[in-house]
């Protein structure tokens, strides 16, 4: 056996598995965090009527893409893990559901900066719902696979998350009427799209809001359910960073319905900030995995 060779593995594969650990990505994470709310505090805060500049619009987008790459990259390596315990499945679920919202954002940036439409429906949506689609399938095969179990004060817990979330999702739905297309662009097909999609801006925004429902009592499923242990602290963090999309999208929400949403907007801090909680629950679950797989070597 050439002892060598088999050290030198092993060392390489020691760096590999502490490259993006959890202490590294929660690290990382948090500065990049920071920072971003300082950004925005800074330069995203706006006299009322007056619009943000375009460069400010672009530099969030970015640190969005940045987030959400990082997000897909440390699932995606989970999904590649034979041992990770939740399933590779699952991780694979939310990965793509990343990469949906990034082509969500990344078209929401050309129809709006690009083509200067402004639209309560745009292609954007069909990326938004195929997100919301493949995350509650994820978390449905996760509370599936590891049988979740609530106590009844923790099912009375989520009962009444449900009941509120409910309640907020129909005094945002009556509050006003959903905003159209408040710009024309000077591109024939754009202006065409746009008019096409208008009479779906209903459907998608309740779609929206009761895929929020579902997910914000999904996390509360979570978070009760992961409650104590190594393992389940991978869910929790996972139910935060749900909570603050939650947050972000409910918030956004009404200022879609009202007309006063602009990109830039402070609220988009909360959309970076649950993904970079998913990031570190990523890094968490691929740590599980090896956990589990220097057990299976024993």
């Amino acid at each position: 056996m050439d002892y060598r060779n088999s050290t030198e593995t092993t060392i390489l594969r020691i760096k590999s598995q502490n490259r993006w650990n959890s202490g590294k990505v929660t690290a990382w994470g948090t500065v990049f965090l920071v920072f971003v709310l300082v950004i925005y505090l800074m330069f995203g805060i706006t006299e009322i009527g007056t619009a943000r500049p375009t460069w400010f619009k672009f530099i969030t987008s970015f640190f969005s893409t940045i987030a959400l790459l990082g997000t897909f990259s440390l699932c995606w390596r989970n999904s590649l893990q034979v041992h990770i315990p939740s399933g590779q499945r699952v991780w694979g679920l939310f990965s793509w559901a990343t990469i949906a919202i990034l082509m969500s954002q990344m078209l929401t940036v050309v129809w709006e900066l690009g083509f200067g439409v402004k639209s309560g429906a745009s292609p954007a949506d069909i990326f938004n719902v195929s997100f919301y689609v493949l995350t509650i399938w994820g978390l449905g095969l996760v509370m599936a696979q590891q049988k979740v179990a609530l106590s009844r004060i923790h099912m009375l817990m989520v009962g009444i998350v449900a009941v509120a979330s409910t309640i907020i999702a129909m005094q945002i739905m009556s509050s006003a009427n959903l905003a159209t297309s408040t710009t024309t662009s000077s591109i024939a097909w754009a202006n065409s799209i746009d008019k096409l999609l208008q009479p779906l801006v209903e459907a998608f925004g309740l779609f929206y809001l009761l895929s929020d429902v579902v997910l914000i009592v999904m996390a509360a499923i979570l978070f009760l359910g992961f409650w104590g242990g190594r393992m389940g602290t991978t869910w929790q963090i996972v139910a935060q960073g749900l909570a603050c999309i939650y947050l972000a999208d409910m918030r956004f929400a009404f200022l879609a319905k009202t007309g006063g949403y602009e990109s830039g907007d402070l609220l988009e801090v909360f959309w970076i900030a649950g993904f970079v909680q998913l990031s570190i629950a990523a890094a968490l679950e691929w740590e599980n995995a090896h956990r589990v797989q220097r057990l299976l070597n024993r």
